[in-house]
This record gives structure tokens, C-alpha cells and sequence, in this order.
């Protein structure tokens, strides 16, 4: 014995229960002279301005890293000339490239490093001469 099946939803299956009774609680009540409003209240229009959302992502700060650079071998350079023999000799190499980098950071933003650099690597070459100076006045 077969029995016919068919899906809930098809065309020829009801789905909903509703009754044609006039007041069932989905049907709304018609209007009657207590329920009817004439008047429609009135909402006022208020003009709204626009709204901007401000990012609070703050852009990439680029430092000066040649200038940067220029200064730490200046001091470093500074520091090796305090040894006699070997820091004529080698802060000289790292004197020359850090005059070179803290020059080339003085043209690039910002400067602050870059321009201590080269007055460092410039006081450099005075108190380099002034030990030289001593030290052939010590060996003569």
C-alpha cells in the first residue's frame, strides 16, 4: 500500500491556519470614529552635517639615517683618536666616512644629528693636528 507523500510547502499542501474570522489578532481592527486620528502630528526636518571620521593613524615618521650614521662614527672616531698610534690610523678611515655621511645628512630632514656629526668630525681634525703636534714635539 502506497502512500502519497507530498512536501510541506508544495502548491497542493496549506501551509498556513489562517480563519477568515474578521478579528483574529494578525488581522488589524478597521478604523472607528475613537480610533481614527484626523490630525497627523507634523515631525519636524532637522538638517544634520555631515560627519567626518578623522584617522587616527599617524604617518610614517622618516628619520635621517645618513645623518645618524655620520654621528656615530664621528664619535666613535672622536673616541678612537684618545689612543695614539692606532687612532690616528683607524679613527682616520672612520673619520673620513662619518664626515662624509653627516655632510650628506645635512641636506635631508631632520638635521640635528647630521650638523652635531660634522662639528664633531670637524673638531676631529684640530684635535688630531694638535696631537700630532705634540707627539713630534715629544719625539724630536
Amino acid at each position: 500500500m502506497e502512500t502519497n507523500r507530498t512536501p510541506v510547502g508544495s502548491p497542493t499542501q496549506s501551509v498556513s491556519n489562517t480563519s477568515n474570522t474578521p478579528n483574529t489578532p494578525n488581522t488589524p481592527l478597521p478604523p472607528t470614529a475613537s480610533t481614527a486620528n484626523p490630525v497627523t502630528p507634523v515631525t519636524p526636518v532637522i538638517p544634520v552635517a555631515p560627519v567626518y571620521i578623522q584617522n587616527n593613524i599617524s604617518p610614517v615618521r622618516k628619520g635621517n639615517s645618513i645623518g645618524t650614521a655620520g654621528f656615530t662614527l664621528a664619535i666613535i672616531a672622536f673616541c678612537l683618536d684618545l689612543i695614539p698610534v692606532v687612532g690616528i690610523f683607524l679613527g682616520g678611515i672612520i673619520w673620513l666616512l662619518g664626515a662624509i655621511f653627516s655632510v650628506i645628512g645635512i641636506f635631508r630632514k631632520p638635521r640635528g644629528l647630521a650638523i652635531a656629526g660634522t662639528c664633531i668630525s670637524f673638531f676631529w681634525i684640530v684635535f688630531t693636528i694638535l696631537m700630532l703636534g705634540i707627539l713630534a714635539e715629544v719625539l724630536m
